[in-house]
């Protein structure tokens, strides 16, 4: 089995430059922290409407 390592400096630079090229993948990543934020949350009870 082999492995590739990076450098994981040229990894960050490599994920900031992509994320400053690609602005809907940014925001595609921004969605996926946001909705695992969601859960966490205590959501209060909601009036019932009648």
């Amino acid at each position: 089995m082999s492995v590739n390592t990076i450098d994981q400096q040229a990894l960050k630079s490599g994920i900031i430059r992509l994320f400053e090229e690609d602005k809907a993948f940014l925001h595609k990543i921004v969605s996926l922290f946001q909705a695992e934020e969601q859960p966490k949350k205590k959501k209060l009870p909601q009036a019932q409407s009648r």
